[in-house]
């Protein structure tokens, strides 16, 4: 499987004779056609990516194994300048077949992995806080406003700092940007609160 709109399907024998290719648009209904009518001894095996949790929960129920792998530890596909999607997924189901793969693991709880969608969006939205702070810093400095203390980000600190400001546009364009500092603080906090 491989692209965010489209994945190929290669069913391979124990024998390596491929016995079907299809390609199909990614969506739930056509991983559930594309798995539910091939039996359920069937063993998977697909690149990692943002999409293999998500796609393993929708074709799990179909399958008797989903082996999830990382491209780059198989050499085999990495190093192989003749690349597509027909070609990998070739090379996956006969790596499956000979058992040589390296599985990269996934949780399949689905509750860990809304967590650590959250964990991420906190972290993201902190690292983004941080990049506002020191860009509305280094605009202030530019006007020759130094302002050493965090009571810039107070309410009452940035009407003192922006009544400072004398060319209107410079004053909007920073306050544009409190108004971002304060949409991904209101985001943060939605998601703790969760």
């Amino acid at each position: 499987m491989s692209g965010l709109g489209s994945f190929h399907q290669l069913v391979m024998q124990a024998d390596g004779s491929t016995k079907a290719t299809r390609r199909y648009q990614m969506s739930e209904a056509n991983l559930q056609k594309a798995f539910s009518d091939l039996g359920s001894d069937v063993h998977v095996h697909m690149e990692a990516g943002e999409l293999a949790p998500w796609v393993r929960s929708v074709i799990a129920p179909f399958v008797k194994r989903v082996v999830i792998s990382h491209p780059r530890t198989n050499a085999w596909i990495a190093k192989d300048p003749n690349k597509g999607d027909r070609i990998d997924a070739f090379k996956l189901a006969d790596l499956l077949r000979m058992n040589r793969f390296s599985e990269v693991y996934y949780s399949p709880d689905h509750a860990r992995r809304v967590f650590k969608q959250l964990v991420q969006h906190y972290d993201e939205m902190t690292t983004h806080q941080a990049r506002l702070k020191c860009k509305i810093k280094a605009r202030l400095r530019v006007q020759g406003l130094i302002i050493r203390s965090s009571q810039l980000f107070s309410e009452d600190g940035r009407k003192q700092v922006l009544d400072q400001i004398t060319i209107a546009e410079l004053r909007t364009s920073i306050s544009q940007l409190y108004d971002l500092l304060d949409q991904t603080c209101t985001a943060r906090a939605l998601r703790l609160i969760k």
